[in-house]
């Protein structure tokens, strides 16, 4: 069981390319999103209620900075064991712990300690960054949630508020990427990167 990351900022397609690869790679692929592992927590706990992605936003934005990256970890380690417990060929991981780390530094974590704490999740085997210039990832975006826009209210700027929230990103990005990351430029359009990033896994997965 081979396991990729699709990572990187806010609005750079990361969940649409993981569903582009599932739809075009031959073989059994599951896709790790810890939006994804909300339903299980529900069915396990019905007492843990959300009634919207909404509604879970605006929870996120009621907890303190330690408690919501506790939260948004537990959702990736358990999005990753539901994939796992289907015995697909790929996992793919939408964003993975990386893209949390470091939304987190900027709600105020110490990006350290996150790093550190993250030494409990499985390392994967491949992982493509999508790097994307923050006024392209503004201008693809169709709306901006409460957390990418840094838990402001509404009725704040909220397009400065996101620009701001992804110029921080960056300077954490810089300090985890790795020299074995695969980098994809995707400020290119979306048929040219999907092109480059089918080709990269399929190169992985010797296809």
């Amino acid at each position: 069981m081979k396991h990729i990351v699709i990572t990187g900022g806010d609005g750079t397609g990361k969940s649409t390319h993981c569903k582009f690869l599932q739809g075009h790679l031959k073989v059994p692929v599951a896709i790790s999103s810890p939006w994804d592992a909300l339903p299980i927590i529900l069915k396990v706990n019905s007492n843990f209620k959300f009634d919207s992605r909404d509604g879970i936003q605006l929870y996120l934005s009621q907890c303190s900075s330690k408690s919501r990256a506790f939260f948004l970890y537990h959702c990736v380690s358990r999005a990753y064991q539901a994939c796992v417990e289907k015995g697909p060929q790929l996992i793919i991981s939408d964003g993975y712990w990386y893209k949390y780390a470091v939304s987190e530094a900027c709600y105020g974590n110490d990006f350290d300690k996150l790093v550190q704490g993250a030494a409990l999740f499985d390392p994967p085997d491949e992982v493509i960054y999508l790097k994307l210039d923050e006024n392209i990832a503004l201008a693809r975006k169709t709306t901006i949630s409460r957390y990418e826009r840094g838990g402001a209210q509404e009725e704040v700027d909220v397009q400065a508020k996101f620009l701001e929230g992804q110029r921080k990103m960056q300077f954490f990005w810089n300090k985890l990427i790795k020299k074995d990351w695969h980098v994809v430029d995707a400020n290119q359009s979306l048929e040219q990167v999907q092109s480059e990033v089918l080709q990269l896994v399929e190169k992985i997965l010797c296809l």
